[in-house]
Parts: structure tokens; sequence; C-alpha cells
């Protein structure tokens, strides 16, 4: 791989060949991402998971759907319970990545994990930025009654969803669509972007822009309470 900064908002971006690669991802959102990229854009691509959830009414553990996933293409899979440990910060710079992807990790990323890759954490989120911030971004867009929505490839950096905005993609959001099929559309043109934002980084078309903190909103995490509240 080529050197430049990524971490440079002035400075043009390339990549001629992305070898090493890290995706961080838990949830079924955006599940064709990372195979479409192993697929055409990388010799090697390494994961992290949260561990699996218990579900149902006997608790079985279950797997990540991105996890399946990897296991279909024989990529290796590590799922540290927490990402403060020694162990767990070692293992990941043992990865030696030039690039993180994360797509509903659900877990903060700490400073040593953004900054370890040698380009830095791209981070696919399911909104528009700035607007719709946080854990439900899509679903926060059709109970505040968007007419828009889309998907957005940000440089990582410490804040909740703050960092240089990439490349955004945008698409009408259906009168009576629910968050499902929402979900469903999202998680295609999610693909489609992070294809388009790597070849854009190894041609060096990519210009981050910062995104305006005063047009900012915020999508919390849907709690039963919440939902609960909603209800008529």
């Amino acid at each position: 791989t080529e050197s430049c900064s990524l971490r440079d908002s002035q400075t043009r971006w390339s990549i001629r060949r992305i070898y090493e690669n890290s995706f961080y991802g838990h949830s079924g959102f955006f599940r064709s991402v990372p195979s479409g990229t192993y697929r055409r854009r990388t010799r090697r691509l390494r994961r992290v998971h949260s561990a699996g959830k218990p579900k149902g009414r006997h608790g079985v553990l279950t797997p990540p759907p991105v996890k399946e996933l990897a296991l279909k293409y024989d990529i290796p899979v590590y799922q540290p319970k927490t990402l403060k440990t020694d162990e767990a910060k070692e293992l990941f710079k043992s990865l030696n990545a030039d690039l993180a992807i994360v797509v509903a990790y659900g877990k903060i990323l700490p400073g040593e994990f953004i900054h370890a890759p040698k380009y830095g954490c791209i981070n696919m989120h399911a909104s528009l930025l700035p607007k719709l911030r946080g854990a439900a971004p899509f679903q926060w867009s059709i109970i505040t009654g968007e007419k828009r929505t889309g998907v957005t490839y940000m440089q990582m950096d410490e804040g909740l969803d703050t960092g240089d905005m990439l490349i955004s993609k945008s698409v009408e959001i259906g009168e009576n669509e629910t968050a499902e099929e929402l979900h469903d559309r999202l998680s295609s043109l999610g693909s489609e972007v992070m294809r388009e934002t790597i070849s854009a980084l190894q041609a060096g078309n990519l210009h981050p822009v910062k995104q305006d903190n005063e047009k900012s909103t915020y999508a919390p995490i849907l709690t039963k309470e919440l939902m609960c509240s909603f209800r008529y």
C-alpha cells in the first residue's frame, strides 16, 4: 500500500491497493457490505465482532449475522467481550490492518482502536449526517417524518458520529415504508457505496467534508419504554 495520510483532511487521499482490512460489525444491517468488499477489493479481510447474544425464551447464544457470513468465506472472526482490556488492544494491533471498516458494531471504539490502522477507521452510518447521529438513525427517520434518508461514510474520530464525511447517498422514504423495509434498502445501498468509497480512496478522489454541528440531530436507541411512549 502506498503511503499517505487519511487523517489529514487537507490532503487528497490516495491508496493504490488495500491489502489488509478489518471489519467491525454485529447486526444484520449491511450484511452485504463485507462480502462485496471481500470479493472485489481486498486480499485479506479480518473481522472483529461483539459476542453473540442470547435469544428466545431459552436464552440460546446466537452468533451475529456477520459472523455467519464470515464463516462462509473462511474469514477469521474475533469476538472480544470488551475492547477495554490490554489483550483486546494487542489483538487488534497484531492484525496490522491498513484500514478498518466499522458498521453497526454496537460498541464504542477506544482511541487506540480508531488510530491503530495505517489509514484509520471508516464508519458507515445509516443517515444523512449530521442528521440523526446515534444508535437508531433509520428508525428515527421514519418516526420524525423525514422525506429522505440515506447512508454516509465518514472518517472516524472519537466523537459520536462526528467524523469528516466522505460520501453520502440519499433515498426517498416511502409513504408507508416500514423500518424493516427501509433497513433492507439501506443495506443494499450501503454495499454499493462501500465499493464506491474504496474505489475513490484508490483513485485519490475523496475530499473530506466537516460536519455542521449546528445542524446535527440525535437518534437514541429505541428502548421498550421509549416505544411504549409512542403508543396512543
